[in-house]
């Protein structure tokens, strides 16, 4: 029988077969897009209703795609430990015969944490920042160093501070100042930022 939990029921007839519909399941509150530092565990929580028992399970991808479970995602609460990079998860709670699937949250793996004076722009860490390995402050604006040994920078950028000069590779240390902005390459050559004259005061010829 189609569309409900088969039982054997004792009638007047005897025992005979009855289809009982299975209870409907819904999503009350969708699972949340939201940032995780690098490194750390991402936790997604959905919450469903159903009259019956409740089943979940989490996947990996857009919503509708099972082709990824998560290893034993089957509670109302995911937890994904140490992410290292942006992903989408979402649930497909069921309850017998009925199934409902959430939308998408994306866990969007955050490389910095900032606070304080958020001003300029400070907080607009750029989309490609992956791997940072060291941070220089200057008064109004930030740069970072990447693993690979690029250097991004984002902030103020009256002097030219954070417009770096083209070709800027294989950077090995990075500084930063009240307006401008150096770079120490693992050749041993230090450049400044375009457009900086502090900058290039500080940097003899060569």
């Amino acid at each position: 029988m189609a569309g409900g939990q088969v039982y054997l029921a004792d009638g007047p007839a005897g025992l005979a077969m009855v289809s009982l519909p299975t209870a409907p399941v819904t999503i009350v509150a969708e699972p949340q897009a939201h940032p995780v530092f690098y490194g750390s565990p991402g936790t997604l929580t959905v919450v469903a209703y159903s009259a019956g028992p409740i089943n979940y399970q989490w996947y990996q991808g857009q919503s509708g795609d099972s082709s990824h479970p998560v290893a034993g995602a089957t509670s109302a609460v995911c937890t994904i430990p140490a992410l290292t990079e942006s992903a989408p998860y979402w649930v497909r709670v069921s309850s017998g015969a009925n199934s409902f699937d959430s939308s998408s949250a994306t866990l969007v793996v955050a490389p910095l944490a900032l606070w304080g004076d958020t001003s300029y722009g400070l907080s607009d860490v750029p989309g490609g920042l992956t791997n940072p390995v060291a941070i220089a402050a200057g008064k109004d604006h930030l740069l970072a160093l990447t693993a690979q040994g690029h250097v991004l920078g984002w902030g103020g950028n009256d002097y030219g501070q954070t417009t770096l000069p083209s070709g800027l590779s294989n950077v090995a240390a990075i500084a930063a100042g009240p307006s401008y902005s150096l770079a120490l390459t693992a050749e041993g050559r230090v450049v400044g930022g375009a457009g900086m004259i502090s900058a290039r005061r500080l940097c003899p010829a060569g």
